[in-house]
């Protein structure tokens, strides 16, 4: 009995004191306990912004991806990229993704996809990063070979292309070429 009258007492101390810190009426909370509710509502927007933010990079990567990809391929794509978890071409109508792509096609989608990302930093911060090309048309006819390289040339203000893929050109052209 005295063990349970001295636990009662103890246990009565106690929740005086935790009535004196942690008030029970919603009038008198504690600090924490209102920051709770305005931590909670600006990491909910914080979480929207990052989406939003997020959903928009994707939208500007596949506009300049596809605007690149079309003039690597000198406006000859049979369809356009798609990025989402991943990086595809799809047909422009159906959506439907494409599997009879050629190897100059894909590799130019590759470089389109990576120099979106040159691309947009030197629009959007205003500075210019340089590429470095080692022999990105061996994949490509001697069409595209020409096609890409004029377009890389014109998207990036410093930019060196290491190839050897300059069939058509005669030797006067190739030189007025470089």
């Amino acid at each position: 009995e005295n063990d349970k009258k001295h636990e009662e007492t103890r246990l009565s101390e106690l929740m005086e004191k935790k009535s004196k810190i942690i008030p029970l009426e919603d009038s008198d909370e504690i600090p924490e306990v209102q920051a709770k509710k305005y931590i909670e509502v600006i990491n909910e927007a914080v979480s929207l912004l990052k989406k939003v933010a997020l959903d928009q990079l994707i939208t500007e990567i596949t506009e300049e991806s596809n605007v690149l990809y079309s003039k690597y391929l000198g406006g000859n794509t049979q369809g356009e990229i798609e990025i989402d978890r991943g990086v595809r071409i799809i047909d422009k109508t159906t959506k439907k993704q494409l599997t009879n792509l050629n190897t100059a096609e894909l590799t130019a989608q590759k470089l389109a996809v990576a120099n979106s990302f040159l691309s947009l930093s030197e629009k959007k911060m205003n500075r210019s990063f340089p590429l470095l090309a080692d022999a990105p048309t061996s994949q490509f006819d001697d069409e595209n070979t020409l096609f890409l390289t004029e377009n890389l040339s014109e998207s990036f203000n410093q930019i060196i292309i290491m190839s050897k893929d300059y069939n058509k050109l005669s030797k006067e052209e190739k030189q007025k070429f470089i």
